[in-house]
C-alpha cells in the first residue's frame, strides 16, 4: 500500500506542475479563430489538453481515494472485534493489490501525459516532469510485481474463504449506488458502475469455472488484466463515492474557492466515468473469450 501511496504522490506532482505550465504557457489559438492578429491563449483552454489534466486528476485523486480506503480497512480491522474485525481485514487483503498495482500502472500514463503537455520541455531537466516519469517507473516493479500481484489477487484473494471477501467487496460498492441513485444527478453514474460491477462479477466467475474445468494455468494466464480489469472498477467506486458527498456540499450552497473546488471533483468524476471505466467492456470480452492464447502457442514462436 505504501508504494502505492508513493506512486500516487508522484503522479499527483507532476499533475500540479503540469497544471501550473498549462495556465502560464500561451500557444495557438482556438480552431475557429482565423484570425493572426489575435493574442494566443493558454493551452489550458485546448480541449485536448484540459483532457490529458482531467486524465492525471481522475487518476491521482481516484487512487488516493482508493488507497485512503484501504487506510480505514486497516484502522477498523485493528479496533473491532468479532465478525466487524474480519471483514474489514477481508476487505484489506483482498484490495492490496489493488491499491499497490493501480497507482503504480496508471501512475506512469498519468506522468507521461504530464511531460506530454509541456512539450519539448517536459524532456529537458529545466522542469521536474522527466524524473517523475523516471521515477514512477519502479513502482510496478518493487515489492510485487504487477503479475505477481494480479496472481495474488485472482489466485488467492478473491477465492479466499469461499469467496468472502469478494462479496463483502460486491455489498460494499452496492452500498455506495444506492447512495447515488437518491441523487437525480448521480444515478445514471451508479447505474454504470452496477453494470461494470455486474461484468466483473461474469468475469470473476467465468474464470473460476476455467479453474474448475482446465486447471490453473489457463484460470490465471490473464491475471494481471483481470487485476486492470478490477483496479478501475475500484476507482470508479471510489469516484461515485467521492461524488455522493461531494454532492452533499454543493446542496449547501458553497460558494468562492469551495464551489469550484467541489465543481472541480464533479468534473473529475465525470470524466473518470466517461472515459476510463468504459475500457472495461474489452476487458471483459477478451477475458471471458476462451482463447488461451499465451498458454498454447509455443516458445519458440516469439523468436521467429
Amino acid at each position: 500500500i505504501d508504494v502505492g501511496l508513493g506512486a500516487a504522490a508522484i503522479a499527483s506532482a507532476a499533475y500540479y506542475a503540469s497544471l501550473e505550465y498549462a495556465q502560464q504557457r500561451p500557444q495557438g489559438r482556438k480552431v475557429t479563430s482565423k484570425d493572426p492578429t489575435q493574442p494566443q491563449i493558454p493551452i489550458i483552454q485546448h480541449p485536448d489538453i484540459k483532457r490529458m489534466l482531467l486524465f492525471q486528476r481522475a487518476v491521482v485523486e481516484g487512487a488516493m481515494s482508493l488507497i485512503l480506503q484501504c487506510a480505514l480497512y486497516a484502522d477498523l480491522g485493528r479496533v473491532l472485534t468479532g465478525e466487524e474485525k474480519e471483514k474489514n481485514e477481508l476487505l484489506l487483503d483482498l484490495l492490496t493489490p489493488v491499491a499497490k498495482t493501480y497507482p503504480s500502472e496508471m501512475g506512469i500514463p498519468s506522468v507521461s501525459a504530464g511531460l506530454q503537455i509541456l512539450g519539448g520541455y517536459g524532456y529537458c531537466d529545466e522542469f521536474p516532469l522527466e524524473q517523475f516519469y523516471r521515477d514512477a517507473r519502479i513502482h510496478p516493479i518493487h515489492e510485487g510485481t504487477t503479475g505477481i500481484q494480479g496472481l495474488t489477487l485472482l489466485g488467492r484473494n478473491v477465492t479466499m474463504k469461499n469467496g468472502q471477501a469478494f462479496k463483502l467487496f460486491l455489498a460494499e460498492v452496492q452500498e455506495t449506488i444506492k447512495k447515488a441513485e437518491e441523487t437525480a444527478e448521480l444515478k445514471p453514474y451508479a447505474q454504470e458502475l452496477k453494470g461494470a460491477m455486474e461484468r466483473l462479477t461474469k468475469v470473476t466467475l467465468h474464470l473460476i469455472g476455467l479453474a474448475q474445468s482446465k486447471g490453473p494455468e489457463i484460470f490465471l494466464a490473464d491475471s494481471t488484466l483481470y487485476l486492470e480489469f478490477f483496479g478501475i472498477v475500484s476507482v470508479a467506486w471510489q469516484w461515485l463515492l467521492q461524488a455522493v458527498n461531494v454532492q452533499k456540499a454543493l446542496s449547501r450552497n458553497p460558494s468562492g474557492a469551495d464551489a469550484d473546488f467541489y465543481q472541480g471533483k464533479m468534473y473529475a468524476f465525470r470524466y473518470f466515468f466517461r472515459y476510463e471505466l468504459p475500457k472495461v467492456e474489452g476487458m471483459a470480452k477478451r477475458l471471458t473469450d476462451g482463447d488461451a492464447l499465451t498458454v498454447k502457442e509455443k516458445d519458440t514462436l516469439l523468436a521467429d
